[in-house]
C-alpha cells in the first residue's frame, strides 16, 4: 500500500525553495493561520512525510532550525532502503557514493572484507546532503517550510500550539519527527531514557582509502569502531550505549593519534541514537488523537545493523497513510505490523551480539567461507530481516564448514577439491 509510486525527477538544488515559506510578520508573535499538518523537524523523516503528504494534495507545513544540531557523522543506504524508496535513486544519481569494499573486524583484530557487486550496492553519504535532497523534494511538491526553531509546544481548546522566537502557529495535527531529543515526544508523553539510548562520537578526517566502509567491534566496549568514506573526506568514530560512554572521546583520539601518519580531522560531530534495551519499549504506542511520532523520536532503529535511514522513510510513509486516512491510530497498527517484529528481534538478540567471543568465532571463520561472509555482509548492512539470516545461516551451515574445513588443509590436499 505505497503511496510513492513516481519518483522526483533528479535535479541538483544547491538552496533551499525559500519562496515557499509561510508568510507572516516576523517577531510579530501573532496566528499566521491555522494548519492541518504541522511536521515538526525536517530530517529524513520529517522532509519524507512532508515530501508524501505534499504528494497526495496536503500543504503540511515543516519546521525546522537547520542549525539545531550536528549530522556529519555519515550513514549509508541499504539495498532494502534502495528497494522500497525509488526516491532514493535520484539522490544517488547526484551523490554517486559507491562504497565497494566493506570491513568486518573483529574484536582481537581479525577482518573479513566483502567486496560488493553491482547488484548488491553499499552507499555511504553525509545525512545533511540527503536532509535538504528530501526537504526541497518535499516543497517543489506543496510542502511549506519555515526554518526556525520550535522553543515550545502546547495544547489549547483541541488545536497545538507551535511557539518560535518569531511566532505562534496553530496546527490541528501535529507530529514529532525532531529526533531523539523530541520536543514533541516530551509535550506528549515520556522522553527517551538513558538508558534507551547511545552516542556517537567522531570526526570528518581525510587521509583514509576511498571506497571503504568498516566496522570494528571493540573489546571493552559493547560498541563498535565505523568508518565510511564519504568521497572528499571520510567520517570516523564510536558508537556505544550512553550509560557506558565514559571515556569514549579518550579511546577514538588515541585510535585517531596512532594513526596520525594518514588521517587528519578536521571536524568533529556527535549524535544521539535509539537503542531500546527492552522489547517491551516496541509495545508503546506512537500514537494518540491528534499527535503522532515518526523516526527516531519513536525510537524506530535496528541497533544492530545501524540502520535509521530505512526505518526513518518508513515510518514516515506509513504515517503519512494514517493521516490521508485520517485515523491516525492506524499508524500504530501499521509499523508494528510492517517492522515492529523487527525492531523487536533486535531488542531480543542485542545481547547475544554483544558477546564478543561469537563475534570472534564468526569473523574467524568467515575468513574461510565466502558464505559466511556473504550472510555477515547481508546483515551487517541492513540488507535482509534477523529471522532470514538466521534461516539462511542454518540452511548453509554444512557448506559454511565445509569451507571453512577445505580452506584450512594443507595446500595439497586442499587441491584435491
Amino acid at each position: 500500500m505505497g503511496l510513492i509510486s513516481n519518483a522526483v525527477k533528479p535535479q541538483k538544488v544547491k538552496k533551499f525553495l525559500y519562496s515557499e515559506l509561510i508568510p507572516g510578520s516576523v517577531n510579530s508573535g501573532r496566528f499566521v493561520r491555522t494548519f492541518d499538518v504541522v511536521i515538526v523537524g525536517g530530517g529524513v523523516c520529517g522532509a519524507f512525510l512532508g515530501y508524501c503528504l505534499a504528494k497526495q494534495g496536503l500543504q503540511p507545513v515543516v519546521f525546522d532550525c537547520r542549525n539545531s544540531g550536528n549530522t556529519n557523522c555519515g550513514g549509508f543506504i541499504s539495498n532494502l532502503a534502495l528497494k522500497k524508496f525509488s526516491l532514493l535513486e535520484g539522490f544517488l544519481s547526484l551523490e554517486h557514493r559507491n562504497d565497494n569494499e566493506y570491513h568486518l573486524i573483529s574484536p582481537s583484530g581479525k577482518k573479513v572484507v566483502f567486496r560488493t557487486e553491482s547488484n548488491k550496492k553499499f552507499v555511504s553519504f553525509l545525512p545533511d546532503n540527503l536532509n535538504r535532497y528530501l526537504l526541497d523534494s518535499a516543497i517543489r511538491c506543496g510542502c511549506k517550510f519555515i526554518p526556525e526553531k520550535v522553543v515550545d509546544i502546547y495544547s489549547e481548546k483541541g488545536l497545538w500550539k507551535i511557539k518560535t522566537d518569531f511566532r505562534t502557529t496553530r496546527a490541528r495535527i501535529i507530529v514529532g519527527a525532531d529526533g531523539v531529543r523530541s520536543l514533541v515526544r516530551k509535550t506528549v508523553c515520556e522522553p527517551l531514557s538513558r538508558e534507551d539510548l547511545s552516542i556517537g562520537f567522531g570526526y570528518l578526517v581525510k587521509g583514509f582509502p576511498e571506497k571503504r566502509f568498516i566496522k570494528r567491534f571493540l573489546k571493552n566496549r559493547t560498541g563498535y569502531l565505523r568508518i565510511n568514506d564519504l568521497g572528499k573526506c571520510s567520517s570516523i568514530g564510536l558508537v556505544d550505549k550512553l550509560c557506558n560512554s565514559e571515556g569514549l572521546k579518550a579511546e577514538l583520539d588515541i585510535i585517531i593519534k596512532q594513526e596520525s601518519h594518514r588521517l587528519r580531522p578536521f571536524r568533529k560531530w556527535s549524535t544521539l541514537i535509539p537503542s531500546p534495551q527492552n522489547a517491551d519499549f516496541f509495545k508503546q504506542s506512537c500514537t494518540g488523537k491528534n499527535w503522532l511520532l515518526a523516526g527516531d523520536a519513536a525510537g524506530h532503529v535496528n541497533f544492530l545493523t545501524g540502520d535509521s535511514l530505512l526505518y526513518a522513510l518508513w515510518s514516515a510513509e506509513l504515517a503519512a497513510q494514517a493521516i490521508i486516512i485520517g485515523d491516525l491510530r492506524l499508524f500504530d497498527s501499521l509499523w508494528k505490523q510492517e517492522f515492529g517484529d523487527e525492531l523487536i528481534k533486535a531488542a531480543l538478540n542485542r545481547k547475544l551480539f554483544e558477546n564478543r567471543n561469537l563475534l570472534e568465532t564468526l569473523i574467524a571463520a568467515a575468513q574461510s567461507s565466502n558464505t559466511l561472509s556473504d550472510i555477515l555482509f547481508q546483515f551487517f548492512a541492513g540488507d535482509e530481516r534477523i529471522g532470514e539470516v538466521k534461516k539462511r545461516f542454518l540452511v548453509k551451515l554444512p557448506k559454511i564448514f565445509l569451507e571453512s574445513t577445505v580452506l584450512s588443509l594443507p595446500g595439497k590436499i586442499k587441491n584435491c577439491f
